[in-house]
């Protein structure tokens, strides 16, 4: 082996080496395939240069100098193809024009491996074969040039907005990497060779530069500057929180599609922006910041209750990278508070509710009592009266008198009813599992629903089955069939309720249908999942359809729906019988 060649041998190992650990970092990221593609043409351009310096058949030296061309004038385009990528300017008209560039490229290939008017001759030297031009080669170099400069034009100009002192300094290296790689190779392969002058050529030499380049920037800062952002990126979309990577000035350098979604745009879109558009009431962010809740303003002008925190990115050296920010969706939590605070308020009704019906229960006994006396009474005296002769008016109101006592019991044993159904719900021992009776607790949920159905004038159709009793939480199950009864009374107007149940001895089947409105597909399919606020309900008791849906799967049972705009819903629970009453 010449000894003048040991230069492009490194070269052609160090490129291959660094092209492989950058494609093996992160293989699916198009910045490093661009990257790894670079460097292995770099290693195929020096070790066509080891090669034909250690052939002796001028013949074989053009050949491997024509094949050469493989690697060397792809270049180009490559490196315009790598900034752009990694400035992620999807509308750039450089992007547009880089299949041109490559077409160009393919056919300066063509045209230097095939004619003799590309590379003319070859001749020997003390630093290896020399080779001069033909009258063709500045077309064969104009495409690789053009596009190499194209491409530090653009990393030059669009590196204005980076921010960080040390994406800065990394930035400037590349740009100086890349001016100098291209007027080493232009000037030791291309002038100096026209010119007739016998040097070393380094332009395959020179591009081991990015090589060195970006093992300088993954071993101290973990990341280089032509792919900013590629391994935040890949961390932030292994969170379910919205998360994002944000400039000094709280501009949004990387983000995860979390926080796309939450704000309600594409992730492309939150890129470059000021996160302030959406957390107006960001707080400065800092190293020992505490998570505080605030609202996010959606792309639609919604308020979403979110917690915030951040935390500040240093490299390996302790240079700041900017601020890490966790945004976390507090609508779940919201919600779930909601409904812990209507359950409170709906417990202390409750035990208010009980009160009453003590204060209530003692009143009412009285009156039923002095009612069913004041009946006896009045029935002697009626029928003393009817003895003698009595007016026809005396017996009008005597046969009035009867009336009026018989509606007075039958208020009073309403009345009751109603006191014992409220007992019945206001009964402390709600989680207590033991063998109930569906019918009756039907029944007692219907006592309570009967204002309400009585004033949209409902009639109820009772098909009650001689069914097995199950073993559950009657509170809860009377809880679950008010709430339906209520929302059904609700669907309806002037119409039909249709309460059945039946049982083939391992499951009872409850159905409550109605004849109302019904629902959409869409309303059916979100029917049972969580809610910002509370249901309320016209009467007050309704506890919200997600809080039944998980009533009836804590006793191993299922409910389902079915519905139609303008013909009804039917609701139709399935649990599982009392083992022993099978």
């Amino acid at each position: 082996m010449q000894p003048w060649t040991i230069l492009p041998l490194v070269a052609a190992l160090a490129s291959a080496a660094a092209a492989a650990a950058v494609l093996a970092r992160a293989p699916a990221e198009r910045v490093n395939q661009l990257m790894a593609a670079m460097l292995a043409c770099a290693s195929h351009w020096a070790l066509c240069e080891v090669v034909w310096n250690n052939l002796d058949d001028p013949a074989w030296v053009i050949r491997t100098i024509r094949i050469s061309c493989l690697g060397w004038i792809p270049l180009g385009p490559i490196l315009l193809h790598l900034v752009v990528e990694a400035q992620d300017d999807m509308r750039s008209r450089l992007r547009r024009v880089l299949p041109a560039f490559y077409a160009a490229a393919i056919v300066a290939q063509l045209v230097y491996l095939t004619s003799d008017r590309a590379l003319a001759a070859v001749y020997p030297s003390a630093w290896g074969w020399g080779y001069t031009f033909g009258p063709v080669f500045p077309l064969v170099l104009g495409p690789t040039l053009v596009a190499a400069l194209l491409g530090i034009v653009r990393w030059q100009t669009g590196s204005g907005g980076i921010t960080s002192e040390m994406e800065r300094s990394q930035a400037r290296h590349a740009l100086l990497a890349m001016v100098f790689t291209l007027c080493v190779a232009v000037v030791t392969d291309v002038l100096l060779p026209q010119a007739g002058v016998r040097a070393p050529r380094l332009g395959s030499a020179s591009v081991a530069v990015f090589a060195g380049l970006l093992a300088y920037g993954v071993t101290r800062h973990d990341y280089f500057v032509l792919a900013p952002g590629v391994l935040a990126t890949r961390i932030l979309e292994s969170l379910h929180e919205g998360a994002a990577l944000l400039s000094d000035s709280l501009r949004v350098e990387a983000a995860n599609e979390a926080l796309a979604r939450l704000i309600g745009v594409s992730r492309e879109e939150v890129l470059g922006e000021d996160l302030r558009t959406f957390l107006p009431d960001l707080e400065g962010v800092s190293g020992d910041s505490d998570v505080y809740e605030t609202d996010l303003v959606t792309a639609a002008g919604a308020a979403v209750p979110v917690a915030v925190s951040s935390a500040p990115l240093h490299d390996k050296s302790g240079r700041a990278l900017g601020w890490v920010l966790s945004v976390r969706d507090l609508q779940d939590v919201a919600a779930m508070r909601d409904r812990v605070v209507t359950a409170g308020r709906l417990a202390a009704v409750g035990e208010l509710a009980a009160g009453v019906v003590h204060e209530i229960s003692s009143p009412t006994a009285w009156m039923r009592s002095n009612l069913s006396a004041l009946r006896e009474i009045w029935d002697d005296t009626s029928k003393q009266l009817s003895d003698s002769s009595v007016g026809a008016e005396l017996g009008d109101v005597l046969a009035e008198g009867s009336e009026l006592i018989d509606e007075s019991i039958e208020g009073v044993a309403r009345i009751g009813r109603i006191v014992s159904s409220v007992r019945s719900f206001s009964h402390a021992g709600m989680g207590d599992r033991e063998a109930a009776a569906p019918n009756e607790m039907l029944e007692s949920a219907l006592a309570m629903a009967e204002p309400k159905l009585r004033a949209q004038e409902v009639e109820v159709i009772r098909e009650l089955g001689d069914v097995p009793p199950v073993l559950c939480s009657a509170q809860e199950l009377k809880q679950l069939f008010l709430n339906l009864l209520i929302n059904a009374a609700n669907a309806v107007d002037r119409g039909r309720i249709r309460v059945r149940t039946e049982s083939d001895g391992q499951r009872l089947t409850i159905t409550i249908a109605d004849d109302g409105c019904g629902m959409a597909p869409q309303q059916i399919r979100g029917l049972f999942e969580p809610i910002l606020e509370a249901q309320r309900a016209a009467g007050g008791f309704a506890i919200g359809l997600p809080a039944c849906h998980e009533i009836v799967r804590r006793h191993g049972g299922e409910i389902e729906v079915e519905s139609q705009l303008g013909e009804g819903t039917t609701f139709r629970i399935a649990l599982p019988v009392e083992p022993d009453s099978a």
